[in-house]
């Protein structure tokens, strides 16, 4: 008689616990080691991202930031830091804040110049002008976009930023002579010192005779109050008046708008410039 079929079954082999325990923890482990390389990548991503974004924000805020140098007394002093447009903003007068913050801005050549400014004072260079540096180079600005200065006869190196005011275009003499005409041989009635509109960096001479300015004189102009001499002979198409605030250019020698359209009554504030020599206004 044959066995019955199941008693021939293979015999179960005896299960060491120990080593299957040690088997599913080690399998734990390196899941647990997986979970928290990715963990840890995620958290290095956020950390990344988080600083790309922190350097980024510094980095727009410090090009809104500008430190200036003032002079005070002869001395350098290192003012705090303010956004760059109210910095150049409380250096202007009222009178002029309100044209370049007036309601059509863009149609006015204070607020040319502001805008030119914001970009001189940002670049290499401007950063470390003093306060009457970017008074006088915005005045000039404003002079060029009042008077069409993009049709010029000549305006070399106006508003370049990375060109000192005083390489700017200028003539090297009043513009006019004892003699009748500019063909005689006469001796100017006005001799401009050292051939050059500056004098250790201030702007002293304004002589833009003959140069085709069109438009009106802006009263900034009377922002540059180290002038000596104001020549704008011969320009036949520039207009406006003489502001009462021409008496703010105290150190004022000459001044000539001869044959111009300059109009309007004289002020009285001329008889204040105790210093002034030559007068052409006819």
């Amino acid at each position: 008689v044959s066995e019955p079929s199941f008693l021939n079954l293979p015999q179960a082999s005896e299960v060491d616990v120990a080593q299957t325990e040690a088997a599913a923890a080690s399998r734990k482990c390196q899941a647990m080691k997986r979970l928290a390389c990715f963990v840890s990548t995620g958290i290095l991503f956020l950390v990344g991202v988080t600083l790309l974004l922190f350097f980024l924000l510094q980095d727009k805020e410090e090009k809104e930031m500008v430190v200036f140098v003032t002079a005070t007394n002869g001395s350098a002093n290192v003012s705090t830091s303010i956004t760059l447009e109210d910095y150049i903003q409380s250096l202007l007068p009222n009178s002029t804040l309100d044209a370049i913050l007036s309601e059509d801005p863009d149609s006015t050549p204070q607020y040319l110049a502001y805008q030119w400014s914001l970009n001189d004072t940002s670049a290499s260079v401007g950063n470390n002008y003093l306060d009457w540096q970017i008074v006088q180079r915005f005045a000039l600005a404003t002079i060029y976009y009042a008077t069409g200065g993009d049709t010029w006869f000549n305006n070399t190196n106006w508003l370049d930023h990375d060109i000192d005011e005083c390489l700017w275009f200028s003539e090297n003499w009043y513009g006019l002579h004892t003699g009748t005409s500019l063909e005689d041989n006469g001796i100017a009635m006005y001799p401009v010192p050292d051939n050059s509109p500056c004098y250790n960096g201030t702007f002293q001479h304004l002589l833009l005779w003959g140069n085709n300015l069109q438009g009106d004189l802006p009263p900034e102009l009377f922002l540059l109050t180290a002038l000596h001499s104001v020549s704008l002979f011969w320009n036949q198409l520039l207009g406006g008046t003489l502001s009462t605030l021409i008496g703010h250019l105290t150190s004022l020698e000459a001044l000539g708008i001869t044959t111009t359209e300059v109009s309007g009554s004289i002020p009285t504030e001329l008889g204040s410039l105790t210093n002034l020599l030559e007068l052409n206004l006819l």
